[in-house]
């Protein structure tokens, strides 16, 4: 019975997978919080069935996880809907990794059946979870192949049923999750040799490491007197912090009793530790000082966390080496453990709207820009893109402002004067900017997806390689206006001006839009044509 379960439990999240999205007519973001709500429990079910003793405890578990991811998930979409840029997409990614996280102390905890259990356990289950992932998802991918493949060959004879049911939504929906029910099954009669790939991944691990130490210990005692910036290779050293972490607890979970080097390479590997440990210290001023002179900014404030992470690892791991009692470096299993869990705990947070870093950056860097402060980085501006999604800037001065790479995603700039501001590469995606004086600014590279330019003012001003999708133009002045290869699609013209604008390799015009717009002297891709404007 156990062996058919699996793919009884596939079956029925790919069932409710194809009404969630095809039936229930939810929006975007209230599909996805339902597929987790209601998928994510049985998919954790395929990976680690509990035991009739702590069948209700998994249960439990499993549905406030759903829940409590669901909810994050939606938060996540609508932001993503509201305002462009990576925030959201991060954020994502966070979530994802927490919800690893705390699934990897389900299993454990539904496999000892108490809340305390030995860290081996803890690390072994990752690893299995990984592995389980990496052939379910090899198999799903062979057997959709073979699939597709059918298809594909008796369309050769004119034969399309196949094609027809292999491309049909309720088999796209309902046979992956069943196709991965079945690898599970699989693998669960096989366990034991994932724990014997497991072992061969460490003991490459164990090769890996000295060669690994030798070169980025000569590294970085070198760095210091190789007259270089040092700011040019912060990122390098993150790099090799994160690697140092991995390599190294492939070698502790390897033989987590004793070292397995030399005493005299322990010290060595020591040695890197502590020296890693200073460097993942010092470059945490980096992010600190692009804060404190260029104010608050979401991405800023991730790879700060990102990066205290990494050194609080590496604080641990030298501490063990000085404090910890027998085994070799026992201190680090707790260390792993709490961080683990911390790191899970933050990233969830952040994910849910507790804690809204978004509008938290949009309100400092608005006060910063009414106030005449810098709120990007002129040296490296790409680095320190501004953050004002949703900020109410109407009717703000803004005239000759350097506003490069800044997210003005759904803000309000209503009567805004921006003559001759550099909004290079900038993000006004879905921004209002009714009445808005664009004139003779920088506009190259500007995304105005979804957003309203009705009567705004862009004369003379530089749109090369804009984009505006869906974009409201009603009554806007481009005249005089360089639009080369800039791309349209869906826009709303009604008495646009273009006289004297220079619409050469711009992209997805069409002439029935055209023929609400007016201009004279425009220069216009081959077979388009516009009507002067009545004045003219």
């Amino acid at each position: 019975m156990i062996t058919f379960l699996r793919p009884l439990l596939g079956l029925i999240q790919g069932v409710a997978a194809y009404f969630i999205i095809t039936k229930a007519h939810l929006s975007i973001a209230g599909t996805v919080c339902a597929l987790i709500v209601f998928t994510f429990p049985l998919l954790a079910l395929q990976i680690k069935l509990p035991s009739k003793k702590t069948l209700f405890l998994g249960l439990t578990i499993l549905i406030l996880m759903g829940l409590i991811y669901g909810f994050a998930a939606y938060h996540l979409m609508e932001t993503l809907q509201t305002s462009s840029g990576f925030l959201a997409f991060l954020l994502a990614v966070q979530c994802g990794v927490s919800l690893f996280i705390f699934f990897v102390f389900y299993c454990v905890i539904v496999e000892e059946g108490d809340f305390h259990f030995p860290y081996s356990s803890l690390f072994s289950e990752s690893w299995q979870i990984l592995l389980k992932l990496f052939f379910a998802k090899l198999l799903v991918s062979l057997t959709w192949g073979l699939f597709i493949l059918a298809a594909k060959l008796f369309e050769l004879l004119n034969i399309t049923i196949i094609s027809n049911l292999v491309f049909s939504k309720p088999f796209t929906y309902i046979l992956p999750p069943l196709f991965f029910g079945v690898a599970m099954a699989i693998l669960y009669h096989f366990e034991d040799i994932l724990t014997k790939l497991r072992n061969i991944l460490l003991a490459f691990c164990q090769f890996l490491y000295p060669i690994f130490v030798v070169i980025s210990l000569s590294f970085l005692l070198i760095l210091p007197f190789a007259h270089k910036d040092f700011a040019d290779f912060w990122l390098v050293i993150v790099g090799l912090s994160i690697i140092n972490i991995l390599l190294f607890n492939g070698i502790f979970q390897a033989s987590s009793t004793q070292s397995p080097y030399p005493r005299w390479f322990s010290i060595v590997v020591y040695a890197s530790f502590i020296l890693i440990t200073i460097y993942s210290f010092y470059i945490l001023k980096f992010p600190l000082l692009e804060i404190q002179n260029y104010g608050f900014k979401p991405q800023v404030f991730l790879l700060f966390l990102l990066l205290a992470f990494i050194f609080a690892y590496h604080f641990w791991y030298s501490l063990a080496i000085f404090f910890s009692s027998k085994p070799w470096l026992s201190m680090i299993k707790n260390a792993n453990t709490i961080m683990a869990f911390v790191i899970g705990l933050i990233y969830l947070i952040l994910a849910l709207p507790l804690i809204n870093i978004g509008k938290i950056s949009s309100k400092l860097q608005l006060s910063r820009l009414l106030n005449k402060q810098d709120i990007i980085n002129p040296n490296n501006p790409f680095n320190s893109q501004g953050y004002l999604v949703g900020a109410n800037l109407k009717n703000a001065n803004l005239e000759g402002r350097d506003l490069r790479n800044i997210n003005f995603s759904n803000a309000n700039l209503q009567g805004a004067n921006l003559v001759k501001a550099n909004l290079r590469n900038a993000d006004l995606s879905q921004a209002n900017l009714i009445d808005a004086n664009l004139n003779s600014a920088n506009l190259q590279y500007v995304n105005f997806k979804e957003a309203n330019l009705t009567q705004a003012k862009l004369a003379n001003t530089n749109l090369t390689f804009s984009k505006f999708d869906k974009t409201n133009l009603i009554m806007t002045n481009f005249a005089g206006a360089n639009l080369q290869h800039a791309w349209f699609n869906q826009v709303v013209f009604q008495n646009t001006n273009f006289t004297n604008a220079d619409l050469r390799n711009s992209y997805g015009l069409t002439q029935e839009e055209l023929n609400n717009a007016c201009g004279g002297m425009v220069t216009l891709p081959e077979k388009l044509s516009i009507s002067p404007c009545p004045r003219e």
